[in-house]
């Protein structure tokens, strides 16, 4: 992350990430670096989505054992 000052000293945070392919810094927003035309690997929401689900049905047995502890 790096700060950049603007107008009248404020600054605003921009977040940078390392290039695998020339190691310049760009724009995390950035899906091909602007120098290398490297492609960064995206995740797909699909992917992403059933990484919860396995998350809560592998703690679904301890929030049960919580509650029966407690009860």
């Amino acid at each position: 992350m790096k700060r950049i000052g603007v107008n009248g000293g404020s600054s605003v945070q921009i977040f940078m990430e390392e290039c695998p392919g020339c190691a310049l810094e760009v724009r995390r927003t950035e899906s091909v670096c602007p120098y290398c035309a490297y492609e960064f690997p995206t995740q797909p929401a699909s992917r992403i989505w059933m990484a919860w689900v396995m998350a809560a049905l592998l703690a679904w047995p301890v929030f049960e054992l919580i509650g029966l502890l407690f009860d």
